[in-house]
């Protein structure tokens, strides 16, 4: 990675850090302001140290399991992912998707650092890294009809329906973007690069293509293994909120908080702040909004966000600064 290229990158992560945490702050400013009570006070205090310390393990659960599809990914072009690599990938594919618009700079560095570290060609490690998002989607679209069955709710919301429609619009253009890389591979190199650029580009094209290709056809085994290794993972999640409430004491049916995280965690990946800071916590408040004491709003979505983001983007933060000065 040339030294234009870090700068531009670093000033690009410290626009992102300085926007995700004001609009962090002031949303949780808000949601406090508004929900806070003595009660919320007494709460917190009340909170059980034994699930908090079962929500950190089931925080390491989620990043381990999500950490062992790479690994097997990694098999599927006869390279060695270690889980060490694995949750230096992950975490900082975190900080990074917390401070960038659209969640995108993390998959460059990420990309780089499968090359870097584990030898492993940019046009199969980005294949690599699209295989997980893939078992990803596939754990959402698999989840969908329970979704309509039990949290039916949530789609009462008119923000909701937009928000579907906005994530309908730009999964059409991913998938036209996708058709064309793999149909036409030429074609769509032209698209960003000419001459000896051109050339090398379409080439990791093409092995974006075969590795894609070979994974989901004659190694289709490793995504079926992938897959039950990311279900794992968002379960461990998704639990997560529900281990909170449980410190909290307070009694949510555990299908309910599950399912109304798909729905927000399927929308924070299209959301245009970075690290999708104030429509996670306004998201997260406006889905439990009828669930719980309004008192506990506040509290709760500060303490969901500290396991689920603010802990592995932290980690993730310390790992990139060391990663951009090796290179």
């Amino acid at each position: 990675m040339e030294n234009i290229e870090k700068e531009a990158l670093k000033k690009r992560i410290r626009i992102g850090i300085r926007i995700f945490l004001l609009i962090t702050v002031l949303t949780l400013f808000f949601i406090l302001f508004k929900t806070g009570r003595r009660e919320t006070v007494e709460a917190l205090r009340r909170f059980s140290p034994l699930y908090g310390i079962l929500t950190m393990l089931l925080w390491a659960v989620s990043l381990g399991f999500d950490s062992l599809q790479l690994k097997i990914f990694g098999m599927g072009v006869e390279k060695n992912i270690g889980i060490i690599n694995g949750v230096n990938i992950i975490t900082m594919g975190q900080f990074l998707a917390a401070t960038t618009p659209f969640q995108v700079s993390g998959i460059f560095v990420q990309v780089y650092y499968l090359k870097k570290h584990c030898n492993i060609e940019t046009g199969q490690g980005t294949s690599i890294i699209f295989l997980r998002a893939m078992t990803g989607t596939l754990v959402y679209l698999l989840s969908s009809p329970f979704i309509l069955i039990f949290a039916r709710d949530a789609f009462r919301s008119g923000i909701v329906k937009n928000i579907l429609i906005y994530i309908g619009i730009i999964i059409g253009i991913g998938g036209v973007v996708l058709a064309l890389a793999l149909i036409n591979p030429k074609k769509f190199s032209r698209l960003f690069a000419r001459g000896k650029k051109g050339t090398g580009f379409f080439n990791q094209v093409v092995k974006f293509r075969d590795t894609l290709g070979s994974i989901l056809g004659k190694k289709y085994r490793l995504f079926i293994i992938a897959f039950f290794s990311a279900f794992i993972s968002f379960i461990a999640y998704f639990l997560m909120a529900f281990t909170i409430l449980k410190g909290l004491g307070v009694e949510v049916p555990i299908v309910k908080v599950i399912l109304f995280q798909l729905i927000l965690r399927f929308g924070l990946f299209f959301s245009p702040s970075p690290g999708g800071s104030g429509f996670a916590e306004a998201g997260f408040a406006g889905l439990f909004y009828n669930l719980i004491p309004k008192y506990l709003l506040g509290i709760y979505t500060s303490l969901w966000r500290l396991f689920t983001t603010y802990i592995g983007a932290t980690l993730g933060g310390i790992l990139t600064l060391k990663f951009l000065k090796e290179i």
